[in-house]
């Protein structure tokens, strides 16, 4: 009878006493009839490498920003959390976090038309026409101090139009506030952290375009946007936390600050240059990423208007 303690349970190659893993199959050789909590343990730690090295890439990637991105190009990565391992747990919980903070989103009232001489085709649309042609949709978000009043054509309202798809979706979202306010934010939300991978390796683009000579390879860029990125969803988490007990802004003007603070001196790092220089690199940068941030949100609200 073969002794299974001593040979692969996938192979049944014999193992050599003291080795971890098959060396024919490569499989890990370890009791799977644990406890719950174990297992717990024992997927945290295969997927998000919870162990001292978290305590060590956290310390740099908060305190000495692009030291990490330094660190990885001279090839010194075993001491430290993957960058992409890292990001994908920080914006889970990130995302997780502001959603927990986003619940002004729903709360909006429409302001109902005095004259209600006419109303679209959905019985979802209250809207208002008048006599120079343009039908309007008003409402407001007292919590966010915020209104919206819009103009729209009549000619563009057909029902088999895209405008009227909007229109009548972004009616729903004034008039039922609770329910669609809270389907839209998770339909935004999900789009967003989708986009995020396009925005990061765009952000490496621009910097490894605006960087100058002699350019670094682009691999070096992309791990840097994924620590900065990385670094913004933890200020983000600290954020919403404090926005939960604390009616302010100062939170978000604090994380713009930060932010750029940390590119700046990121790039004085990276780079070997002095502050002036990497400040000029700074505002370059920032002022085109905020360019195509802005352009990704309003596409994001736009999807998240048509498909929530």
């Amino acid at each position: 009878m073969v002794d299974r303690k001593k040979v692969c349970s996938n192979c049944n190659e014999r193992i050599k006493p003291g080795h971890k893993f098959c060396a024919n199959c490569g499989q890990e050789q370890r009791n799977l009839h644990i406890g719950f909590w174990d297992l717990i343990k024992d997927y945290v730690s295969d997927n998000f490498n919870f162990d001292a090295r978290l305590v060590t890439t956290l310390k740099y990637l908060l305190f000495k920003p692009g030291f990490l991105a330094q660190e990885f190009s001279v090839g010194r990565r075993a001491s430290y959390v993957p960058p992409i391992r890292l990001y994908l747990f920080i914006s889970f919980v990130g995302f997780l976090v502001m959603g927990l903070n986003a619940e002004d989103w729903g709360n909006w009232s429409v302001k109902k038309p005095s004259d209600h001489r006419a109303t679209a085709a959905a019985d979802s649309i209250l809207l208002n026409q008048t006599d120079s042609g343009f039908v309007s949709i008003k409402g407001s978000n007292p919590d966010l101090g915020a209104d919206i009043d819009l103009m729209i054509p009549e000619l563009d309202l057909e029902e088999s139009s895209v405008a009227f798809r909007l229109v009548s979706q972004f009616s729903r979202l004034l008039e039922d506030p609770d329910k669609n306010g809270s389907q839209f934010r998770d339909e935004f939300y999900k789009n967003l952290s989708l986009a995020m991978f396009f925005l990061m390796p765009v952000f490496a683009l621009l910097l490894w375009l605006i960087w100058g000579k002699p350019r670094p390879f682009y691999i070096d860029t992309v791990i840097f946007s994924l620590h900065i990125h990385s670094f913004v969803f933890l200020l983000l988490i600290v954020s919403s936390f404090v926005s939960l007990f604390i009616e302010s802004n100062w939170p978000d003007l604090l994380v713009m600050m930060l932010t750029l603070s940390y590119l700046l001196f990121g790039l004085k790092r990276l780079k070997q240059v002095s502050i002036l220089r990497a400040l000029g690199k700074t505002a370059g940068l920032s002022l085109a990423y905020l360019l195509v941030v802005s352009l990704t949100m309003f596409i994001i609200a736009v999807i998240s208007i048509w498909l929530f």
